[in-house]
């Protein structure tokens, strides 16, 4: 498929190729064999699929261009740089929505929520890929040094809630390991910056139905910035974060709802497939 010179085809190929290691960990009732995340058949077929979208990576990088689900696989098959991804049409707007796979009802994750998320649930030996988002959420705090004016992601995008919870209380903010690797300003500017995207994409019945703290693991110390946009704790404290002076005024105006880092749509904007 990925040889053909029709480019539908070459995407579906893509999308078949990219989804397999994901779609084996489905339940029966989902379509799929239900098997355990570290299961050897399930790394048997996330080994093939990296090999085949790496043999391919040129048609890959392609297809991530006009295409939000394909743009997922390529930033998470490191086949494109997040850089990259962000110069894509759609800029970082993109990469805070889900896509659809294309032949199923099935959707990919939004790729930097997802990077959080992960971080946050990562299990053992995981430590190379954390390595890798860690360094994808630099990238994105980098972009924001370059890009200091909010809002930064575009229109109406879907509930972002379930990025921003753990299992349990037990996790993330009971693992110190983790969070090693958001010591780099640049990594929390672009996880803490995500995370309160991911807050403000909440509709207006859940932030008044979600009384509670978050639980972002990590990225906890952001919980009173969250609760005073939310007008749960307005006199609540709010806690010095590690990142640049001209941000710590951006997230103190965004709690205290001067500012949104969401925009509305303008008339004419190109989108992508989501």
């Amino acid at each position: 498929m990925a040889g053909t010179a029709d480019p539908a085809i070459r995407l579906n190929g893509m999308r078949l190729a990219a989804f397999l290691p994901f779609a084996v960990l489905r339940e029966g009732s989902e379509g799929g064999p239900g098997l355990m995340p570290y299961s050897p058949l399930r790394n048997f077929w996330w080994a093939h699929t990296t090999e085949l979208i790496r043999m391919h990576a040129d048609v890959a990088a392609a297809t991530a261009t006009d295409d939000g689900g394909a743009r997922f696989a390529a930033l998470w098959w490191r086949v494109i740089t997040l850089d990259e991804g962000l110069r894509m049409p759609g800029g970082p707007t993109a990469l805070f929505k889900g896509a659809p796979f294309g032949t199923s009802g099935s959707t990919w994750a939004a790729y930097l929520p997802n990077c959080v998320h992960w971080i946050n649930h990562a299990g053992p030996g995981a430590g190379s890929r954390v390595a890798e988002l860690a360094d994808d959420l630099a990238t994105f705090g980098r972009y924001l040094l370059d890009h200091p004016v909010p809002p930064w992601v575009e229109g109406l995008i879907e509930s972002l809630e379930h990025y921003l919870l753990l299992a349990d209380d037990q996790e993330g903010c009971k693992r110190p390991d983790l969070a090693r690797y958001l010591t780099e300003p640049a990594a929390y500017l672009g996880a803490a910056t995500v995370v309160l995207i991911a807050v403000e994409s909440l509709t207006s019945h859940e932030m008044l139905t979600s009384q509670k703290i978050w639980r972002l693991g990590v990225l906890s110390n952001l919980n009173n910035y969250i609760m005073r946009r939310w007008n749960t704790g307005p006199s609540n404290q709010l806690t010095k974060l590690p990142v640049p002076d001209l941000f710590k005024k951006t997230f103190r105006d965004w709690a205290n709802n001067k500012i949104n880092f969401i925009s509305p749509a303008k008339p004419g904007t190109q989108q992508i497939p989501m």
